[in-house]
């Protein structure tokens, strides 16, 4: 009988372990922003240990050479510049000569003004008519007709520090008191925002007419909050305007209506459902997005599949890098090679299911892989939409979202003024100030 029951225990244990060990391999691999498209915020960090620094000696040529050629650069219109000559030799103290003196060093010191509001008051008369006997006062000046008591810097101010620095309401409240010395409620922050919102219209209609017919389009979407529900931002990009838009829906439904009916040659895009259904005649898969796939579907253990295809883009972009540096018949020669490469590797049959799920996947895209060696205008990948996103990302998650659908739209066409100005060299303050002022300079700056 006890012979039996340890049988039993020996024969429970090796099950044991057997489903242990298949747990072990059934295991997925992680996934990180290296390998997937998980944001970096998701991958677990690291502990940084602290780099060992040698010790300076006090006056070793090493430590004398530290700032050489860097530092500060000096401002190039100081408002005031005072000229200092010494009277004794600091050495013996011995009185010595101005003339006898050259220019040995400049320090600058900064000091930022008392910042005050500039408040003015007007002081409206009037009476009664003596002719119909109605009563009257004087009128504003032209430009506060809209009778609100902030003024356009205000407006430019509160506008740039809630879209480009994600400051709330409550802050810029504060804000405004303790730095502008004067009070301003969150209402009248979001009234001020409202007002702003008519005037850029007509630019957010012309970014759209630009989309509408640009030749090479790139787009991506991210999640955004709005009204406590999830929607979606999406970007329609290129190299000279950028259109920002959120909708309750990731859909191909979105594009239609963005696009209408118009067909632009080349779509930029990673492998979303509703970016596979864009209108475009041609459509460049964001490679980006590839390499970090086979490199996971490596590290899962394809060894047939994945570094073959892994290789062949990598050499892909590489040669695209040399498309300046190369005559016409050099660059061709590659560029044929890759796609004979790129359909030799279609045939390969991989064994594990991730490379099996690429190779799938790849079987069918595979005219979508490579348009941009032939077309030098179109890029190998999406990252430039991604880049565009980055910031709403922050935003989102420093705002929690927005609370009305007026906000979200205020966003989406303030991200869009900000973004396109970037392209074409304006500051962010700079472009909202020529937006909010005057929208064809605005227009006229970018064309």
């Amino acid at each position: 009988m006890l012979e039996w029951a340890t049988y039993k225990l020996w024969d429970d244990l090796k099950k044991a372990r057997e489903e242990i060990e298949q747990l072990k391999q059934s295991k997925k691999h992680p996934k990180t922003s290296q390998n997937s498209s998980n944001p970096p915020s998701k991958d677990q960090k690291a502990n940084i240990e602290p780099k060992e620094t040698e010790p300076l000696e006090e006056n070793s040529k090493k430590s004398k050479d530290k700032h050489h050629n860097g530092g500060r650069k000096l401002h190039e219109n100081p408002n005031e510049i005072q000229e200092l000559y010494a009277s004794t030799c600091p050495h013996c103290d011995s009185n010595v000569d101005k003339e006898t003196q050259s220019l040995e060093g400049i320090f600058e010191n900064i000091e930022l003004p008392n910042i005050a509001a500039i408040i003015t008051q007007f002081r409206q008369y009037g009476g009664t008519c003596p002719c119909c006997e109605k009563k009257y006062k004087a009128g504003l000046p032209k430009e506060l007709e809209n009778k609100s008591p902030f003024g356009q810097s205000v407006e430019h101010f509160i506008i740039y520090m809630r879209y480009s620095h994600a400051i709330s309401y409550q802050r810029l409240s504060i804000l405004m008191y303790e730095i502008f010395k004067f009070k301003i409620s969150e209402g009248s922050i979001a009234e001020i925002i409202k007002r702003a919102q008519t005037k850029i219209e007509p630019i957010i209609d012309k970014f759209q007419e630009m989309i509408r017919t640009s030749d090479i389009i790139c787009s991506d979407e991210t999640s955004a909050r709005v009204q406590g529900k999830n929607q979606w931002e999406w970007v329609f990009q290129n190299t000279n305007v950028c259109l920002y838009m959120i909708f309750p829906s990731r859909g191909a439904v979105v594009i239609e209506e963005v696009m209408g009916t118009s067909k632009p040659e080349v779509w930029i895009s990673d492998l979303h459902k509703s970016q596979e259904k864009n209108p475009a005649q041609k459509w460049q898969i964001c490679l980006a997005h590839q390499i970090r796939d086979c490199k996971y579907a490596i590290e899962c253990g394809d060894k047939i599949f994945a570094p073959v295809m892994k290789e062949i883009i990598l050499k892909a972009i590489e040669v695209r890098k040399s498309f300046n540096s190369m005559t016409k018949d050099q660059y061709f020669s590659p560029c044929e090679h890759l796609k004979v490469r790129l359909k030799a590797c279609l045939t390969l049959i991989p064994t594990e299911e991730n490379g099996i799920r690429l190779r799938k996947r790849y079987t069918k895209h595979q005219n979508n892989m490579l348009l941009f060696l032939e077309d030098h205008r179109v890029p190998p990948t999406n990252n430039s939409s991604e880049q565009a996103l980055r910031p709403s990302v922050i935003f989102r998650k420093v705002t929690n979202g927005f609370r009305s659908k007026w906000g979200s739209d205020f966003y989406a066409s303030i991200r869009s003024i900000l973004h396109t100005g970037r392209r074409h060299g304006l500051s962010a303050y700079d472009s909202l100030t020529k937006a909010l002022d005057s929208p064809e300079s605005f227009l006229l700056a970018i064309s």
